[in-house]
This record gives structure tokens, C-alpha cells and sequence, in this order.
């Protein structure tokens, strides 16, 4: 149910093992890209009770269709990536800050040169022994990817936006029970494009704001094996009335969810959750969405050098396409099922040599119009640890979607080559 509903589950969920045999098991659980390399891992710089980490990220990459459509237009990029994160390191309480910034400059398409860059603060006030508050804010200034299906094809560059996001949750853990509440708001604007041949699109009736409230009930009814539910209720604001196909797409959704967190000896540990979710728009032209919804992310410890990492997902995500109806009428999206499915594989060939695979499966089932989108994407990854401070990662990915709407099916290549500096 739009970002913002994954990240609240993701936050409603968290929680810590007390027991010095839980602390032990968790140590063991550690996944290849989790582990501890002190030889090779950043010391940063100390400010106080601050550790200061920053790195910079210089990487050279090519792409075989830069605009994801039929023409199949390629370019080289040179992309500098700098960094900062900083981290507390106080007896009780913590507040961390991180800052990143991209900055991509193409050697033929100069349209596509970005500049993006993002913060976040998140901070913990432990309150009792069982009881806490966290607290998330976070900024961003990104440039729509030209393969999104929202994004205008005739759009002479990417689509730049802002997304601010505040998160507050309260937790508390009376004995082997837990308890959390919480509340999100979210805030898009995107910024009007210039088409390609002159002429403006306007992103006006994209901007909106998101309020949600959250809550969850968890019972750890064995050592290592939580049950527990959770509840999302919350409005989506658009702060147009009428959006350029005329219709109002304030909203309210909530989302209901039983689950179970589980940890199976030192193989393999995660959580699954199952439920229903519902979207019903303020504007009768659009259809109301509904559906089972699910979450599931495991993590199996094949070896101490092998981890394999499986996900699923099933949400309803915000869209402004239009299109068509099943009678070939101009129609317009209220909403899309998203079906998300990944799978990857760590693997440490050496202390400081790690290879990662992974495939993704996205399946996007409009509601409103007659569309439907396959995308396919697999890539793998070598990190190569210099030392602890320099590092080479070379990285393939490909993409492919195919939909039901023959003008938005693409493939693209991408190879990069990038060198880390860390301290």
C-alpha cells in the first residue's frame, strides 16, 4: 500500500533477542554480506561520542538503452558517489545521521546527467527497559528512471521529484510479548517536464501526502517463534483537486496482516505475514482495489560462506496512467497489484573476494485499464576487498519487462566498474 506501507511494516516489526544463548545464535546467523572483516572494514573518525564514516564511490557504467524503450540508445556514464554516515555511540539512546549524493554525467545523452542526493536522521530514546521510541526523518531529490511505467516517454528529460518521509513509533515489550504503535507521513512533488518536440507535461496532479497510522501485537510463544498481527489505516492527499485526466484520487487504504517470525537453529530465520488490503478511491470513476495481501523475507545459511536470501511481496501501489478498458474505451488506473518476488545468493570465495546472483520478478496488474506488466531482472556482483580502505565491485544487470501494452515492453544491459575509497 505505497512506499510508505512497507516501511512501516518493516518498522513495526523489528525487535530484540535479551538472552545471552539469543545473543550467541544471533552471531551465528550472520549473512556473507553481514559479517565482521576487521581487516578490511572502515574505523571512520571519532567526534566525540560520534563515529564519522565517509566513503566515495567513483564507478564508469554503461547502458545499452538508456530511455527503456525501442530504440535501444546507449551511453557510457561516469558516476561519482560520495557519502557520510555517522553513528553514536552513547550508553543509552542512540542518533545516527547519513547523507549521499549521486552525480552522473553521460558522455553522449548530456539530457540524462543527474545530480541526486538524499538524508535521513533516525534516533532511539529508550525510555524503560521494555520500552522505546524511534524516530525516522528523511529528505530526498531523485530523477525518475525512464524504465518507471508512470514515467512520459515523450519527456525530453527524467522527471525530477522530492519525497520527504517522517516516521515515529513507540514500542514495548511486556516479557515475551511486544507491542508497537506508530504513525507515517510521506510528501511527493514532482517537478513539470519539457517534451521532446516543445510543449510542457504537467506533474502537478502527481504531488500528495500520505498519513498513515500503524500498529502491531506480537507473542513469542517459544524461543525463537513469534506470532504476531498488525493493522495500517491511513489517506492519501493529492493537492490537486482533479488530476489531468479530471478525476480525484484522494484516497484511504488499510491493510490487515497475521504473521510469524521464526528462527530454525542457526540455518535459517525470517518472518512471513499474510492478509487482506483495500484502497477505495473518492472518485466513483475509479474502481476500488482490494485483494490478499503478503510479505516475506527468509534468509538461509547454507554454509558460513553461502547465504541465500528469498522475498515476497503483495501490495498495492499509487499510479496516474491511463489507457484503455476491456472495450477499448479511454479509461484511467486507479491503482496496481504489485507482486514482487527476489531471490539472491552471497557467496565468500574468499575473506575478501564475495560474488552475489540475484533475480527479481515483478508483476503489475493494473486496475481500471486492461494492463499488465512482467519485468525480469537478474544481475551479479564481485566485490573485491583491497584493504580497509579500497575496494573494486564489478557489477552485470539486465532488465527486460513485457506488457500487455506492446509500447512499453524494453530490455536494457548495464555494466559498471566502480572503486570505493573509505575511511
Amino acid at each position: 500500500m505505497k512506499i510508505v506501507t512497507k516501511f512501516a511494516i518493516a518498522l513495526a516489526i523489528a525487535f530484540t533477542s535479551s538472552s545471552a544463548f539469543a545473543q550467541t545464535e544471533e552471531r551465528l546467523r550472520q549473512g556473507v554480506q553481514d559479517r565482521d572483516r576487521p581487516a578490511f572494514q572502515a574505523v571512520g573518525v571519532r567526534l566525540g561520542s560520534f563515529l564519522v564514516y565517509p566513503s566515495v564511490d567513483l564507478s564508469v557504467i554503461y547502458d545499452d538503452n538508456l530511455f527503456a524503450d525501442a530504440t535501444d540508445t546507449d551511453d557510457f556514464f561516469f558516476r561519482v558517489s560520495p557519502q557520510l554516515r555517522v553513528e553514536s555511540n552513547f550508553p543509552r539512546h542512540a542518533l545516527n545521521f547519513q547523507a549521499d549524493l549521486n552525480n552522473d554525467t553521460y558522455f553522449d545523452q548530456s539530457s540524462e546527467d543527474r545530480v541526486e542526493y538524499g538524508v535521513r536522521s533516525t534516533g532511539r530514546l529508550d525510555i524503560t527497559e521494555g520500552t522505546s521510541f524511534r524516530g525516522d526523518v528523511q529528505f530526498e531529490e531523485r530523477r525518475e528512471d525512464r524504465g518507471s511505467p508512470d514515467a512520459v516517454g515523450a519527456a525530453a528529460d527524467p522527471v525530477e521529484f522530492n519525497r520527504f518521509q517522517g516516521t515515529g513509533e513507540l514500542s514495548y515489550r511486556p516479557g515475551r510479548g511486544s507491542i508497537s504503535i506508530g504513525g507515517t507521513y510521506e510528501n511527493f512533488d514532482f517537478d513539470d517536464v519539457s517534451l521532446i518536440g516543445g510543449g510542457v507535461q504537467n506533474n502537478d496532479d502527481r504531488d500528495r501526502d500520505v498519513f498513515s497510522g500503524f500498529g502491531r501485537i506480537g507473542y513469542e510463544v517459544s524461543p525463537g517463534y513469534e506470532v504476531f498481527a498488525l493493522g495500517i489505516y491511513g489517506q492519501t492527499d493529492y493537492d490537486s483537486a482533479l488530476d489531468d485526466n479530471g478525476v480525484n484520487r484522494d484516497s484511504d487504504f488499510y491493510t490487515v496482516e497475521g504473521g510469524t517470525r521464526f528462527e530454525l537453529t542457526n540455518v535459517i530465520a525470517g518472518e512471513v505475514s499474510v492478509g487482506y488490503t483495500n484502497e477505495d478511491f473518492d472518485d466513483p470513476a475509479l474502481v476500488t482495489v482490494d485483494g490478499i495481501s503478503a510479505n516475506a523475507d527468509v534468509e538461509w545459511y547454507v554454509t558460513r560462506l553461502t547465504t541465500i536470501l528469498l522475498g515476497a511481496s503483495r501490495r498495492v501501489q499509487e499510479t496516474t496512467i491511463a489507457g484503455f478498458d476491456g472495450g477499448g474505451a479511454p479509461a484511467v488506473a486507479s491503482a496496481f497489484i504489485n507482486t514482487v518476488i527476489d531471490v539472491g545468493v552471497d557467496h565468500e570465495l574468499m575473506r575478501n573476494v564475495i560474488l552475489s546472483a540475484g533475480f527479481r520478478y515483478d508483476l503489475r496488474e493494473y486496475e481500471g485499464i486492461v494492463r499488465e506488466d512482467d519485468t525480469y531482472e537478474a544481475d551479479v556482483r564481485a566485490i573485491y576487498l583491497l584493504n580497509r580502505n579500497l575496494s573494486i565491485a564489478a557489477e552485470y544487470r539486465y532488465e527486460q519487462r513485457d506488457s500487455t501494452t506492446p509500447t512499453e515492453d524494453f530490455e536494457s544491459n548495464i555494466v559498471g566498474l566502480t572503486l570505493r575509497v573509505q575511511l
